[in-house]
């Protein structure tokens, strides 16, 4: 797939919070068909309208960065209304996190110093036949989470008091889009809560 959207990223450095990245929109009239196609620098949760597009967890999974990086289709015709907010929030992954740096601890720096970001297009198709394609780009808006720190194995703290507020537009970054690969590997899902 040729991606037209673009890499979005935060306009500072949010440190260990997690950023929330959001896309309002109404819908132009009854929907017969949504796609949402969507990849991060990092690991990502995706939510339309309160409800989790998927029970993929750590998506897109982990893969070589620089060289493929796996997006991931979701059918979200369901969770389609007349307003809708898409909500991704990007957390560090294996992308961004310091993974053995006892180790490495230079590649370490390098790869917590990466940016964060995500790149989507939403494909709506209506009753009516028409088409709209809803891309990621600089009308997006991020803030921070109740994710205050997350990392692939020192675990998450969560803020459950926290509402995302202070909502400021994202930017848009170069980052190669030619990486891109459909998904490939298995998905990793939640079996079991203790």
């Amino acid at each position: 797939m040729d991606f037209q959207a673009e890499w979005i990223t935060t306009a500072e450095d949010m440190g260990d919070i997690c950023p929330v990245f959001r896309k309002k929109w109404i819908a132009a009239g009854p929907v017969r068909e949504a796609k949402l196609i969507l990849t991060a620098l990092g690991v990502y949760e995706a939510v339309l309208n309160g409800r989790r597009v998927s029970g993929y967890v750590l998506a897109p999974g982990w893969t070589s960065y620089r060289k493929r990086l796996q997006y991931q289709e979701y059918d979200v015709t369901e969770l389609m209304g007349e307003e809708n907010v898409l909500e991704v929030t990007v957390g560090k992954g294996w992308f961004r996190s310091r993974m053995a740096d006892w180790a490495y601890p230079k590649e370490a720096k390098e790869r917590e110093e990466q940016p964060c970001g995500m790149i989507g297009e939403i494909h709506i198709t209506y009753m009516d036949g028409r088409q709209e394609i809803l891309l990621t780009d600089g009308s997006w808006e991020y803030a921070q989470s109740p994710i205050r720190f997350s990392e692939i194995y020192d675990g998450e703290h969560y803020d459950a008091r926290f509402v995302p507020g202070e909502w400021r537009k994202a930017v848009p970054f170069a980052w190669d889009r030619k990486i891109l690969i459909p998904q490939e590997g298995s998905e990793i899902r939640e079996m079991e809560r203790i």
